[in-house]
């Protein structure tokens, strides 16, 4: 599963139009989030995955990288097979500055 720097995650947020998948609990994505993101937690993942948008690309993160690649192990093994992941997370997003929800 390849892995994404914050600078390709801007990257891919300007051209190819991704689903952000937040795998952090409810509260963690309440209490800041990247704009536009889905908010599916890693423990419900398996049993929510209808919600996941078909056809296109998926960037998962978590806070900081472990839960978020098990999503995306999770993600593939499941016949999703445009995944990438944010191993920066939510923790480097917010440090960078960037927007948030």
């Amino acid at each position: 599963i390849p892995t994404l720097t914050l600078a390709d995650v801007s990257t891919q947020l300007k051209r190819s139009n991704p689903i952000v998948l937040d795998v952090r609990s409810e509260g963690e994505w309440k209490s800041g989030h990247v704009p536009g993101s889905l908010n599916l937690p890693l423990g419900s993942l398996d049993q929510r995955m209808d919600e996941i948008p078909d056809a296109r690309p998926l960037i998962v993160h978590c806070q900081t990288g472990a839960r978020a690649a098990m999503a995306a192990s999770l993600l593939h093994a499941r016949g999703f097979e445009d995944v990438r992941l944010f191993l920066g997370g939510f923790a480097e997003w917010r440090a960078s500055g960037r927007e948030e929800k």
